[in-house]
């Protein structure tokens, strides 16, 4: 099964005429597979079927060796569990409202259940299914309806799934609802097509989605051994004679259908089978084993393969094509100087499609290599207007069918980050596949995210389908420069386009790239901070940020000299701004590491309100079970146990306001014998040499990253170049420092039952803002959960205020909760007014309105929860039991309720009585107006007391508008996680009143108002970094470059050296650091 999409293979091997075991002997090395035939299930009707639930088949390609007839075919089948089943176990704002109303309604029987029960629902449907399955497992269960933990995380919600599931719905004996489930026939080994393989098929698949939350990991099982058995190719001196080559290799190994460990004898046999099937291609298959002999590793240049290649080549009468056009020309067997018009090249295409219409999407591609290398307007018009069929949009993709619309999308978008697909033909594919498949319905995520990534390959394209690159015209030298996509770094593009625009960044980077950078050794390091008076600068750290910023600097020099429309950042760059000076190791892995690297080591994060849990931590007992994950045991737990037992995982929950609680519901564990000791881990600084080598490395960045994490390590190692920057030129003089710029002075408020408020500063690089759990919401609101008043548990209150807050303040939009994603929208203004969450005296009217707006929040939190929905205002932790707890206990603590309104009278001015209908009383009861209200008016009471609320919520700060920022940026990204989609950034250039999009390498200019309206629209784009300015600093704060492009120099550059000042080392001398010259040595390329 595969991890990521959960769709399963199954091999049907057949023997050839060879004879088994000997395949040298029999004339060839290893099996050498054609496929012989491929086929798409796609009959809807029968998705309902018993026996397709049991072997959903979609797809089969079959495969036969060319030389001994040996056959194989692989089927693929669908997911068990649909998307849907997946969203519902998942959900855990489902799970935390049925928890709160079941407090609500029975606290005596509910109390004592934790919070974080609400992310067990996976390990217990897992747990289920695995007492089902249990070698010797003759009789049914009971699952009854009222168990805790059934009632809490399934409910009735799950009655579709749990029926799905073939599970039997019934009444006991006290006519009690329950589930009873399925008995299977004990079986030695599991048939394909049978129950049992269903039920084993359902719990993988629930393994694979737990290994994806944070700390989790998939123990694969992949049975290589017996595949390799079966085809032949586990014993062979064949199989693992030589180790994977560099990246830029793997598509000749590809092209030669041969391994990535092949020696020189089974590559010229993989050519020669290739050539024996396919001459029409010989060429293509000579310039992969060239490419191999020639950039390979030295132990496969052999003379017998050299001999080999050299007689190939000489047999050649054509060129082998090296260019795009020479290839796509020999394609259709042109010559690579074809002297035929336009005209004859189309009558070939035409040819070659009716002649094997199932390549058209290579013919396609090939005659748009064509169209371009010889700019013919007459061959392009036919690449993008000639109709694309469903069938050749798939093909081009890589796709079929039962692809999820997000995944085609993703993928669409590699395609075209890896510069292996043209933009245009991409976007013809998805246009072709959006009209073949409709939007279900307006809430159609997977629709909605699909369309997000189609608009932003649309963006790089023009009005005809042609990819911008194509266009035949000189870049606008009145707009910024973009960045080429170094592979997946969209995320980083966006940051560094953003920090150009920020001043100090920008003239902190332009200093380093001209200072002398660090010595590359540990000694010469410490020796040199030694000196500057930095001998509290963690080495590896100082090394680390003082490359990072001279390379920054080297690349924004280039932004503002390029006259090109963009330019390529330094794979040194993104590898520096992915790393850390230090990394978790074991105490057998750096025996040297002897204390855990300093705080200052690590960007400070920002509270993480309890809105967004953090992320679970389940510990149980290893086991030794291969399909699980590897912190997910099996339980011997019945599943109709009482309600006092408890219930298969203990689930340490933590959060950074308050201290771990461990939940009261554990499973009931068999010991594992013979399981190793945990080796003890810790933070580990890396030593310059190490750090160095990183530096160098090719590849680092193909791993999309979540750009909130980025953007914390660059200001961090920004913050450590300037202490060191600082130190080499005192004289330099400096407006502000980073610190100064991206940090805001916090005042953390805490306060427990009977005792007096603490105060605690702290410096925070952001706020944290969070999407309602439906709907929209204004920013002001998102960032409420993160200032507003929290409980931690059941006595102790905190807050959050601004002491001073930043001059570029951000916030980060916390879409991403474990698996899930929210897509709501949170609408950007274009100013932000801080003045509500600034730090106020308690007697103030500030902190009475806030106080209000407290109260507000959480009394529509509850008429939300009796209507029936989840919560969209304020923090759902916010609960009726709050009153019990702090608002009956008879001291100055009565003024906190947060449910109890008619005791905030104090706090800011009553409701207008004549507002609201004459049988509503907002202020009646100690229990609160709802009690009453929801008796007297059912639901339309409800509805027109969050009416009231609202109102008066919104005017409560509306005179509030000191404190201004600005909107300066928005890093927006589609896709289903942080980890995966794709981002480009919005920057305000105040200078010239516009706004720029910074989509890689295309950069483009909107009007305010167009970019406020895409931002406030679903379907544009989603926030997901936003950065404002403080309105009275702007000019000193921000501004665009313009280009400088220099005057053409009379002599060529030197090659080989690189752009920036050269790395000259800071050397230590008795009386201060001074700068090495060499004077007319060139620099060996690094």
């Amino acid at each position: 099964m595969c991890a990521h999409c959960r769709h399963h293979f199954v091999f049907h091997v057949t023997p050839g005429h060879q004879t088994p075991g000997r395949l040298e002997q029999d004339g060839h090395l290893l099996h050498h597979y054609v496929r012989t035939s491929a086929q798409t299930f796609r009959d809807e009707g029968v998705e309902e079927s018993p026996s397709f639930k049991i072997y959903p088949l979609v797809a089969r390609a079959e495969y036969e060796c060319s030389v001994c007839a040996h056959r194989v075919a692989v089927d693929m089948t669908a997911p068990r569990l649909s998307a849907k089943w997946i969203d519902l176990l998942t959900d855990e704002q489902r799970i935390r409202s049925r928890i709160d109303i079941a407090r609500r309604e029975d606290p005596e029987r509910f109390d004592v259940v934790k919070d974080s029960l609400q992310t067990g629902a996976l390990n217990t449907l897992q747990a289920y299914l695995r007492n089902l399955t249990a070698d010797g497992a003759t009789e049914s269960k009971r699952i009854l309806f009222r168990n805790k933990i059934y009632h809490l995380q399934f409910g009735s919600d799950a009655k579709p799934l749990f029926s799905y599931l073939g599970f039997t719905y019934a009444r006991n004996e006290d006519d009690e609802e329950m589930w009873v489930t399925p008995v299977l026939e004990p079986q030695a080994t599991t048939p394909l097509n049978s129950r049992r393989a269903f039920y084993e098929d359902v719990r993988t698949e629930i393994q694979s989605v737990i290994a994806k939350l944070p700390g989790k990991h998939l123990v694969e099982s992949l049975p290589r051994s017996v595949l390799e058995k079966l085809l032949e190719c586990g014993d062979g001196k064949y199989c693992h004679a030589i180790g994977a080559d560099a990246s830029d290799n793997l598509g000749h190994f590809d092209t030669l259908g041969a391994p990535r460990e092949s020696d020189p004898v089974l590559l010229q046999w993989a050519y020669e089978c290739q050539v024996r099937v396919d001459p029409a291609r010989q060429d293509a298959y000579l310039r992969a084993l060239e490419g191999l002999f020639k950039s390979g590793k030295v132990s496969r240049k052999t003379e017998s393969l050299e001999t080999f290649l050299t007689t190939e080549l000489s047999k050649q009468t054509v060129p082998i094509a090296t260019t795009p056009l020479a290839q796509a020309l020999r394609y259709f067997n042109l010559a690579p100087d074809c002297p035929e018009p336009d005209s004859y090249i189309l009558a070939v295409y035409k040819t070659f499609v009716e002649q094997s219409p199932a390549q058209r999407h290579k013919h396609r591609a090939m005659l748009q290599q064509i169209g371009s290398g010889r700019n013919s307007r007459q061959i392009l018009d036919i690449v993008y207007n000639d109709t694309m069929g469903v069938k050749e949009a798939y093909d081009l993709l890589g796709a079929d069918r039962s692809y999820v619309m997000s995944g085609i999308a993703v993928m669409a978008q590699q395609e075209i980050d890896s510069a292996k697909a043209d933009p245009g033909l991409v976007l013809m594919a998805l246009e072709t596949i959006a009209r073949d498949r409709p939007a279900d319905g307006p809430n159609d995520t997977e629709r909605q995210e699909f369309d997000h990534i189609m608009a932003s390959i649309r963006d790089r394209s023009t009005g005809d389908g042609r990819s911008q690159d194509m266009q035949d015209s000189s870049p606008s030298l009145d707009l910024p420069v973009g960045l080429e996509n170094l592979r997946n770094t969209c995320y980083l593009n966006s940051i560094l386009q953003y920090f150009f625009s920020v001043t100090t960044v920008r003239e902190l980077a332009l200093r380093c790239s001209h200072q002398p950078c660090l010595p590359s050794t540990q000694d010469g390091v410490i020796q040199t901070l030694q000196r500057l008076g930095l001998s509290k600068l963690p080495p590896g750290r100082a090394f680390l940020a003082n490359h990072f910023a001279r390379e920054l600097g080297a690349l924004f020099q280039e932004l503002q000299t390029s006259s090109k429309a963009c330019v390529r950042p330094r794979q040194r760059l993104a590898n520096a701004a992915l790393m850390r000076s230090f990394r978790v190791r074991s105490a057998l892995e750096d025996k040297t590491a002897t204390e855990e690297p300093s705080a200052k080591d690590l960007p400070p994060l920002p509270p993480r309100n309890n809105v967004v849990s953090a992320s679970p931590r389940i510990t149980v007992n290893p086991v030794s079970d291969a399909s699980e994950t590897a912190s997910d045991v099996s339980s011997q737990t019945l599943v109709n146990q009482a309600d006092d037992e408890r219930s298969y995982v203990v689930v340490e929950h933590q959060t950074d306001k308050s201290d771990a609680d461990l939940v009261d519901i554990e499973m009931s564990e068999a010991s594992a014998t013979g399981s190793p000791q945990r080796e003890v881990s810790r933070d580990s600084d890396l030593t310059v040499g190490e750090l160095a080598k990183e530096l160098d490395q090719p590849n680092v960045g193909s791993d999309q990253m979540d750009i909130d994490e980025v953007m914390g390590n660059m200001i961090d190692l920004l913050e450590a170049a300037e202490e060191v920057s600082q130190a080499v030129d005192p004289a330099s003089g400096r407006d502000s420092s980073i610190r100064e710029s991206f940090f805001s002075a916090n005042v953390d408020h805490r306060k427990s039952t009977g005792g007096p408020w603490s105060t605690n500063k702290r410096s925070d690089r952001w706020a944290v803002a969070y999407p309602a759990a439906k709907g929209s919401r204004e920013l002001h609101d998102a960032l409420e959960p993160t200032f507003g008043l929290e409980q931690t548990d059941t006595d102790k209150l905190l807050f959050l205020t601004i002491e001073d807050p930043a001059p570029n303040f951000h916030v980060y939009i916390q879409r991403t909760s474990l698996v899930s994603k929210n897509l709501n929208l949170v609408q950007i203004p274009e100013t932000l007014f801080l003045d509500r969450y600034m730090e106020a005296d308690k007697q103030s009217t500030l902190f009475s309105r806030r106080k209000r707006a407290w109260n507000i929040n959480a009394r529509l939190t509850q008429i939300e929860e009796q209507l029936g929905g989840a919560s969209t205002y304020g923090n759902p932790t916010m609960i009726a039991d709050w009153q019990q707890s702090l608002g009956d206990k008879g001291n100055d603590d009565a003024e906190w309720s947060i449910v109890n309104l008619d005791q905030a009278d104090d706090l800011a001015p009553s409701y207008d009585q004549s507002r609201a209908d004459t049988t509503i009383n907002l202020n009646s009861s100690a229990e609160g107006p709802g009690r009453e209200l929801e008796d007297v008016n059912g639901e339309a009471g409800l509805v027109a007391e969050k009416e009231l609320l609202l109102e008066e919520r919104k005017g409560l700060f509306s005179e509030m508008l000191s404190v201004r920022y600005r909107l300066h940026a928005v890093l927006c990204h589609v896709g289903t996680s942080g980890r995966a989609g794709h981002y480009w950034a919005w920057v305000h250039d105040f200078e010239q009143g516009v706004w720029r999009k910074y989509n890689d390498t295309t950069v483009t200019v909107e009007e305010t108002a167009q970019v406020l309206a895409q931002l406030s629209t679903t379907d544009k784009g989603e926030p997901y970094y936003v950065a404002y300015v403080r309105e009275s600093e702007i000019d000193k704060l921000v501004q665009v470059p313009r280009r400088e492009i220099p005057a053409p120099e009379e002599t060529e550059p030197v090659p080989g050296v690189s752009r920036g000042s050269p790395d000259v080392e800071m050397l230590e001398t008795r009386d201060a650091v001074s700068v090495e010259r060499v004077e007319d040595v060139e620099m060996e390329p690094r």
